[in-house]
């Protein structure tokens, strides 16, 4: 972690004092030598390092078959792959497949008894379903999570307890007894869209803590994602209605600040950051037929800006920030 601590004063700086800014030379640089550490097979900290939540790149993630998978094979790794991919989010998601062939990363191996990649040929049967993580044949740095089973319904049921978190993940290898079924799902419940049968707090939406707030003399925008069932049908609706309630630092004189409305990237209002102790409470509505209007209350962009992923954005611009 690199820091610039600077201070002019012992008391009532000002943060926008140029006294405190750092100028770094276009000519100078930062070398960074990286180590990688070889961590223990421990199944207690998955997902982890299949995919760590900490890091916002896009997520690759292999699949390792001996050979083209049959419907049952591929029914058991499309329910993982979904499972991985419904933590990716927004970051993204790639599974690469591999026939037979030893991975350059961290990867899902499928394997039965009697189908299985070469470089498991030597791994003793299995009597059950079992996942277990084990070291990379040919490079102990990279980590391999193998699903194991006597035949493709061991396998399915192995992906099931990963999807449906029955598993208690403990050690380097868990064995699956029993998968407890689900009740039926409804439509459009998918736990990364957004419900569509009743109204939705932003707090729903947030993905991690203090994601709706923002600080500083030129805070940072407020993103929020509203993912969006792919089929759903708009034509008839007469809008999207946003409830909005808002708190911030009243500038300190009476000037041109604001906070702007943006979705997916286009420009849809914006409001005035008042000088004065005010309610702040705004009642928005995205039409999803019309073009772009003006107005004070009411907010319209067009149907096909409308996808089934879309971003939500709120900056709040300060004109004066210092008094």
């Amino acid at each position: 972690r690199l820091e610039f601590v600077g201070h002019y004063q012992d008391v009532c700086e000002n943060p926008a004092s140029t006294t405190l800014w750092l100028d770094v030379g276009r000519s100078s640089g930062l070398d960074l030598t990286y180590q990688t550490l070889n961590v223990k097979n421990d199944l207690s900290h998955f997902p982890v390092p299949f995919f760590d939540p900490r890091d916002n790149r896009t997520n690759t993630l292999p699949m390792v078959f001996a050979g083209a998978p049959d419907v049952g094979l591929q029914q058991a790794s499309a329910i993982v792959a979904s499972w991985f991919g419904s933590r990716s989010g927004w970051r993204g998601q790639n599974f690469p497949v591999l026939y037979n062939q030893l991975p350059d990363r961290n990867a899902i191996v499928f394997a039965t008894n009697d189908k299985r990649p070469d470089f498991l040929r030597d791994h003793p049967a299995v009597k059950a379903p079992v996942i277990e993580m084990i070291n990379h044949p040919q490079n102990p740095y990279v980590k391999l999570l193998v699903v194991f089973g006597r035949d493709d319904k061991d396998l399915l049921q192995a992906a099931k307890g990963i999807a449906q978190g029955n598993i208690l993940f403990r050690g380097e290898s868990v064995v699956v007894n029993e998968v407890k079924p689900l009740l039926p799902r409804k439509p459009y419940d998918a736990p990364n869209w957004v419900r569509t049968d009743r109204p939705v707090t932003f707090g729903e939406l947030k993905t991690y803590e203090e994601q709706l707030q923002s600080s500083g003399l030129e805070p940072a925008a407020i993103n929020v994602s509203l993912n969006l069932p792919p089929d759903l049908y708009l034509m008839r609706s007469t809008g999207i209605d946003m409830d909005i309630n808002y708190r911030y630092t009243m500038p300190p004189v009476k000037d041109s600040s604001r906070m702007d409305i943006s979705l997916n990237n286009q420009f849809l209002q914006s409001f005035n950051l008042s000088s004065k102790q005010e309610a702040n409470r705004l009642l928005l509505r995205i039409p999803v037929l019309q073009g772009l209007l003006d107005g004070k209350t009411d907010v319209s962009i067009p149907a096909l800006k409308l996808g089934a992923t879309n971003q939500l954005r709120f900056d709040f611009e300060y004109m004066n920030p210092m008094p």
